[in-house]
């Protein structure tokens, strides 16, 4: 067939044509374009992610510094008061150190909202054994559940961790007067339905017969329950002349959290 033969192209397909390749021009320009924008509102999400970041390990860090200073205070002021007074304010340095070291996890850790208990606990031992556990004493101090992985958010870490400070503190207290020896054993563990299982335990003396959480005899009497009713947890007690044991159990995680997911 001739070259003459050729029909002449359609001016409609010609401009069909036109009008495709223009408007897949636009596309890709505006692809390119939301392609950007998206790029840049990624940029400035990542930046106030890392301000927000920064900002949370300094307020944490701030609030365990706060904690420190007051518990400082508290130990120059203990120097000048009645030995009942500075028995009192070493107890209140005990849980303020409890919180700090909250504070102190919280800043170290890559989320910022979560606590490691075992991690937590584990830290708790070593600072209260170096608080007590010093020449000439004859207490030991231990924790075992290091294996088992428990998260917490701060607003259930610091009753739990108060909770913990304060069995620990009552038995250095009370359970070794008469001899001076003994141990502490702090325990954690999940059990099959997941729930946390936490208990502090000693050879000691063993609790007096008309001991009661309800007496309210001392701070820490009144201390463990209202936190354990605040995680809604069950507080159980044993005793004997071979020692006392006291458990705490509770969720992980609050119970509305759980059924809303």
């Amino acid at each position: 067939m001739a070259v003459a033969d050729l029909a002449p192209p359609n001016p409609e397909v010609v401009a069909l044509r036109r009008s495709m390749l223009e408007t897949s021009a636009l596309v890709m320009q505006r692809q390119r374009r939301l392609e950007q924008e998206l790029l840049r509102a990624n940029e400035r999400l990542e930046a106030l992610v890392r301000d927000k970041v920064a900002l949370l390990q300094e307020v944490h860090h701030r609030v365990k510094n706060n904690l420190q200073i007051v518990s400082s205070m508290m130990n120059l002021q203990s120097r000048n008061v009645s030995p009942a007074a500075a028995q009192a304010l070493a107890e209140c340095q005990g849980r303020l150190r409890a919180m700090a070291l909250v504070h102190q996890l919280l800043y170290e850790s890559s989320s910022m909202a979560e606590v490691d208990l075992s991690d937590y606990i584990g830290r708790l031992v070593v600072l209260m054994k170096g608080t007590y556990e010093g020449p000439g004493s004859g207490i030991g101090l231990s924790f075992s559940g290091a294996g088992e992985k428990v998260t917490l958010d701060i607003h259930r870490t610091i009753p739990c961790a108060l909770i913990i400070n304060e069995l620990i503190s009552n038995a250095l207290k009370h359970a070794f007067k008469e001899t001076g020896q003994g141990r502490i054993d702090v325990r954690m563990r999940l059990d099959a339905a997941g729930r946390l299982h936490v208990s502090v335990s000693d050879n000691g003396c063993g609790l007096p017969p008309d001991f009661s959480w309800d007496s309210g005899a001392g701070l820490g009497t009144q201390l463990v329950p209202m936190f354990v009713d605040q995680l809604g947890g069950v507080l159980h007690t044993e005793s004997s002349s071979a020692g006392s044991r006291f458990t705490v159990a509770l969720d992980p995680v609050k119970r509305e959290e759980t059924d809303d997911q």
